[in-house]
């Protein structure tokens, strides 16, 4: 169970029947996959900062890397086709 900040888990098959909290890896891993809509929209909202870093060929077309860097210091890379502007 994930409630937005803390997590907690069961382990039943570990013969583990106490209720453990996540450790930070897994709560960042699943604070991460609760953005359904992705980073990109609404970013700013959401505490996200977006650079452009280059223009560089993905499968022989123009895209834009961006550098996205979530609220919490994560960064990803995520690079939109200068044409269709899809991913």
């Amino acid at each position: 169970m994930y409630d937005g900040e803390h997590g907690w888990k069961l382990r039943p098959f570990l013969n583990r029947d106490d209720v453990e909290p996540f450790t930070e890896d897994e709560a960042k891993a699943e604070a991460a996959k609760a953005d359904l809509e992705g980073p990109l929209l609404d970013y700013a909202a959401k505490g996200t900062q977006v650079a452009l870093e280059a223009t560089e060929p993905v499968d022989g077309h123009p895209a834009y890397k961006l550098k996205v860097t979530m609220k919490n210091g994560d960064v990803q890379h995520i690079w939109i086709d200068t044409q269709s502007f899809s991913m």
